[in-house]
């Protein structure tokens, strides 16, 4: 999980008929607030708008083409999902807890709340969306967010690194929002730390090489691995996290086994 930097300027369908959208769905809260409440009532939201090609375009951009939880490639072949931080339909406080209605529909258009996320990350979150206290919950459009503490990291908002990091490939937390973030997103699922295991495998072998031959290759053959291992580590590769983490144990003289 690494840091994104989501741009300034939201996509235009997202001002424009987002925010059309946005007030409708307000007008109707407050003309029934109890069966919304009550979950009766339902907000049909357009997939069409928060999942706007231009939308996803630059939040994938944003992202490196990776997904902004698990870090893994977002290919071509799948669409990903454009997840709401802030689940938009319904919510809830923790696993085994029922969903509270509506949601975040306020959010469902706003660019802050928006990302991509892999199929398997969104599916596990779902409407789970935790709060320190969850007195503190914004339940309508009259409500602020800003009085909420998030168990989740959001990444567009703030540092993962500060939260979690990796000890080879396994990914450990050092905050309460670190925990939460890797239980609510299954950051430790086998096919991802399989597939963390992977690619670790690949930067180790390009580490151990260099330290074996430097001095005694071509100085070209060298600086070409060393120029693999920078690439590794760039926000742009899939594990990024991962592999700085690994790298600075070893650049710090600790033994990384």
């Amino acid at each position: 999980m690494i840091a994104v930097e989501r741009p300034a300027q939201a996509p235009a369908v997202l001002l424009g008929a987002g925010r059309d959208e946005t007030n409708l769905n307000c007008e109707a809260y407050d003309a029934d607030e109890d069966a919304y409440r009550a979950g009766s009532n339902r907000f049909d939201f357009n997939r069409n708008i928060y999942a706007h090609g231009s939308v996803k375009e630059a939040l994938l951009l944003a992202q490196h083409h990776k997904c902004c939880y698990c870090e893994r490639k977002v290919p071509a072949s799948s669409h990903g999902a454009v997840e709401h931080f802030r689940p938009k339909g319904a919510v809830r406080a923790g696993r085994g807890l029922p969903n509270r209605y509506p949601g975040y529909y306020w959010l469902a258009y706003r660019w802050e709340n928006l990302l991509v996320s892999c199929e398997k990350c969104n599916t596990i979150k779902g409407a789970l969306f935790p709060l320190v206290d969850e007195e503190t919950r914004a339940l309508c459009h009259h409500d602020s967010v800003e009085d909420e503490t998030p168990v989740f990291i959001d990444p567009a908002g703030e540092d993962p690194a500060d939260h979690i990091r990796f000890r080879r490939a396994e990914v450990e937390h050092l905050t309460d929002s670190g925990l939460g973030t890797i239980e609510g997103f299954g950051l430790r699922r086998s096919a991802l730390e399989d597939a963390r295991a992977e690619r670790l495998a690949w930067v180790e072998g390009i580490f151990l090489l260099i330290s074996k031959l430097d001095g005694r290759a071509p100085p070209a053959d060298i600086d070409h691995a060393r120029s693999l291992l920078d690439e590794a580590s760039r926000p742009e590769a899939e594990f990024s996290a991962m592999t700085r983490d690994f790298l600075d144990l070893y650049a710090d003289g600790v033994d990384a086994d």
